[in-house]
């Protein structure tokens, strides 16, 4: 089996109570973070897209495009580094738990830039200490000041920072993730 095969096996084995906290705790919060035409880098299986009105996928997993198209939920695949859209097309960015899979983001983030209208938003969430050490396939571990650190060197200033579903859970639980709101600075 390939390991898109494997990952999308693995995006659809969400529990119910997974699927609760998205739908009525960490959703609502993002949605809050983000604003206008929304695009979801790393759209998996259409969880945030199908929440969120205004809001578009793109994944490197062909499955998980598929899918979305199945479900009527617009998304596109994509290359990992060029988004296929023309400059300024969103007013907002959502990187969930995604960016600690990239060991050098940098055409990304470059690119991140290109596609915001100025002063857009970027909302990025990693995993904390516990959830981080759970899957193998995570290459780079990112503190709340380093990723503002890295996002900064890319046009980013941070706006708001806040943990999910509690702070000081890092350690542990698994599901714990760092969130930053960051505005496209030009």
């Amino acid at each position: 089996m390939s390991y898109y095969a494997k990952y999308f096996e693995y995006l659809n084995t969400i529990s119910m109570k997974g699927k609760i906290y998205r739908e009525w705790v960490l959703y609502p919060r993002l949605s809050a973070e983000v604003t206008g035409k929304c695009l979801d880098i790393g759209c998996g299986i259409g969880a945030f897209i199908s929440y969120r009105t205004n809001t578009i996928g793109v994944d490197i997993n062909h499955m998980c495009v598929e899918f979305c198209r199945s479900r009527e939920l617009e998304a596109y695949e994509f290359n990992g580094s060029d988004l296929p859209f023309e400059e300024s097309s969103f007013d907002s960015l959502i990187l969930d738990n995604v960016l600690e899979h990239i060991s050098e983001p940098s055409a990304l983030l470059i690119d991140f830039a290109r596609v915001l209208k100025p002063k857009g938003k970027l909302l990025v969430g990693v995993p904390g200490r516990k959830g981080y050490a759970g899957d193998p396939d995570h290459k780079v571990f990112y503190t709340r000041e380093s990723l503002q650190l890295l996002l900064y060197e890319y046009g980013f200033d941070e706006l708001n920072s806040f943990e999910m579903p509690f702070s000081g859970l890092s350690d542990k639980l698994k599901s714990h993730c760092v969130y930053s709101t960051f505005s496209l600075a030009h």
